[in-house]
């Protein structure tokens, strides 16, 4: 019985780590946006990490979460009206602009970039790992323990008489 509390445990510890391996990367992604915004002009093109609400809202289920995105900034026509729009998954190195108000930190904001991207990945694979784990962790492994319990105390009550028998008369 105390194996079975052990590897769940196990499992519980291994579910808060990756979870504390994605505060990490967050915190780095936050660090690098810091960046990106420091050493870019405040024009359009510049390139930034946002956290936005993506996946599934269905049913009176929301099942949206807050997941970070390389996203670059546009203005119509100079006015003051502006909106970001997404990049798509490891395109933020390709996707700085060249201009000339751009060029003084272009190479630095290349590399903040290629980080962004490398760090948007791991977090993407933690997460569906994490999912996936968490989700066997939170719903198989407690039923099973708690199974292998009554299990194990039936077993108990059958192992006891059997073990002390009484002779009669």
């Amino acid at each position: 019985m105390n194996t079975y509390r052990t590897a769940a445990d196990n499992a519980a510890q291994r579910v808060e780590d990756m979870r504390q391996v994605i505060v990490r990367i967050d915190d780095a992604l936050r660090r690098l946006d810091q960046l990106l915004d420091a050493l870019q002009p405040a024009l359009p093109g510049k390139l930034r990490v946002e956290w936005r609400l993506v996946g599934v809202r269905g049913e009176g289920e929301d099942r949206r979460t807050l997941t970070p995105q390389v996203v670059k900034w546009l203005r119509k026509n100079n006015e003051s009206v502006w909106w970001s729009v997404a990049l798509r998954k490891g395109t933020a190195s390709r996707s700085r602009r060249r201009s000339k108000d751009f060029e003084a930190n272009s190479e630095a904001v290349s590399k903040v970039c290629q980080e962004v991207d490398r760090l948007l990945d791991k977090r993407a694979r933690i997460g569906t790992l994490l999912q996936r784990f968490s989700s066997g962790v939170g719903g198989l492994l407690p039923a099973t323990l708690h199974w292998l319990d009554e299990m194990e105390s039936m077993l108990d009550k059958i192992q006891r008489p059997a073990a002390n028998p009484q002779s009669k008369g």
